[in-house]
This record gives C-alpha cells, structure tokens and sequence, in this order.
C-alpha cells in the first residue's frame, strides 16, 4: 500500500476510535517528541484526547510523503470536557491545527514530531495563562 493510503487508512482508525487497528500501523515502541513510548502508551494518549475533546475528529488538511516520511496538518474543531494542555473547559469551542512529522519503518509509524498552538488553543478557552508542559 503506498505510504499516504497507509496514513489515510490510519487517519481513518483514529477517527473510528478502532484502538486495535492502530496494531497495524504504529510500531511496538514509537519515539513521540523524544521520549519513547509503548504501543498501549501511544494509544492511551490517543484516548485520553478523546475523552477529554467533544467532537473530536482527526481532519486532513494537508498531507505530503517522501520516502518513509509523512508531514501533515491536521485541523480540529472541538469542545473540550476535561482538562487538556493544563487547560481547564469552559463551554467554549476550540479550533485548532497540529503540524507533525510521522517516520514509518516496514509500514508502520515508529517516530512522531508534533508541534500545536497551545498557547492559541488556550486562548480560545478564555484562559489567561497556560501552563508549564
């Protein structure tokens, strides 16, 4: 399968909340902004943004591949219902794009770089401050 149906087809796993199905996309260990997670650590993050932001959809809105590389932009529009960046809701929606890097070995992402506006996100939900990381 060439790389971008592979990350569309993973898109599409993350979208259908299908937590097994990330078993054939995402390695055993997966480095995500630098620190090495498990498989089950990866996909926890995954629900606990689920749990936490109402109307949560992974939207495609850029994509571009090179080799075993992936760059996207992905575009979220929520509510959040729970804490999420330190940030507690408020009621108010939030409209927000994440720019990550995927790198895939044998078909399978092993390495995440993402980079989100917490700052505007935090702004958004009226907060004045964001805290630390």
């Amino acid at each position: 399968m060439p790389l971008e149906a592979t990350y569309r087809a993973y898109i599409a796993a993350l979208n259908a909340q299908d937590y097994g199905a990330l078993d054939r996309y995402v390695a055993e260990h997966v480095v995500y902004n630098g620190e090495t997670l498990t498989r089950e650590q990866y996909t926890d993050q995954i629900r606990r943004s689920y749990a936490a932001l109402e109307g949560l959809a992974y939207v495609i809105d850029q994509v571009v591949t090179s080799g075993d590389d992936v760059a996207a932009r992905l575009v979220f529009d929520v509510v959040p219902v729970a804490p999420f960046f330190g940030v507690a809701p408020t009621g108010r929606r939030a409209v927000f794009a994440e720019h990550v890097f995927y790198r895939f070995q044998a078909g399978r992402i092993v390495a995440v770089s993402s980079l989100i506006d917490r700052a505007g996100y935090a702004e958004q939900l009226g907060a004045s401050t964001l805290p630390p990381e």
